[in-house]
């Protein structure tokens, strides 16, 4: 799993900016595949170190505890 650095919103998704050693790498997903996910766009802009990445299977995961998720 890699940390989410930052992400950023683009018209038809989010790219996930995560460092490889000294080099910042991207990863693009679409809103489609967010909601397949079951990943909330706006959370992840706005709490990006509560998600990790799963560059090997382009998946997102999240960090929270489900008890905690509103």
């Amino acid at each position: 799993m890699k940390e989410i650095i930052i992400v950023i919103s683009r018209p038809n998704g989010l790219d996930l900016l995560w460092q490889q050693g000294n080099e910042s790498k991207t990863e693009p997903f679409t809103f489609e595949e967010l909601v397949d996910m079951k990943i909330n766009a706006g959370d992840l802009l706005e709490n990006p170190k509560d998600y990790a990445l799963d560059v090997n299977n382009h998946r997102i995961v999240t960090k929270k505890l489900s008890f905690l998720k509103k």
